[in-house]
């Protein structure tokens, strides 16, 4: 049986200021840097068939990182695909967070996928990312992703 590993990119200096970030790029932050280091530390005895991550900087570069930090870097087929973004807030992107969410949404709730539930952004993103996947033949159809 695959398995599937699902990678946050690191941070950014958007996430620093808490801005709404969606399809806007910043780059990583140091402490970004140095966490992508560390969850490439981590998976290093890995074998991965395929990294992907989206056409972003942010998570291609933490992707990079990631791959860089393994044991069988040279073995991994990687690619990055505009499949893989996160939602797309237009005018509000770069917004305070609180204050881009809300008037994105009209609400002032904080929705289930915001950056205070990562366990939701899985949950909420999974059949999304399945079916993108799949269409892009890096995931067997009928196969999901679950949040660990």
């Amino acid at each position: 049986m695959k398995k599937i590993y699902v990678v946050r990119h690191g941070r950014t200096y958007l996430n620093k200021y808490q801005r709404l970030q969606g399809w806007s790029d910043a780059p990583l932050t140091e402490e970004g840097i140095e966490g992508a280091h560390r969850m490439g530390k981590a998976l290093k005895d890995q074998h991965f068939d395929l990294v992907a991550s989206s056409d972003l900087k942010r998570a291609a570069d933490t992707r990079k990182i990631i791959v860089s930090e393994n044991d069988n870097w040279e073995s991994t087929e990687m690619t990055q695909t505009a499949d893989l973004r996160e939602l797309f807030f237009g005018y509000y992107e770069a917004f305070h967070d609180t204050e881009g969410v809300a008037a994105a949404f009209k609400s002032t709730s904080t929705p289930a996928w915001s950056t205070r539930s990562r366990t939701a952004t899985l949950g909420r993103k999974s059949g999304t990312y399945s079916t993108r996947l799949t269409r892009r033949g890096m995931l067997k159809a009928g196969a999901s992703l679950k949040a660990a």
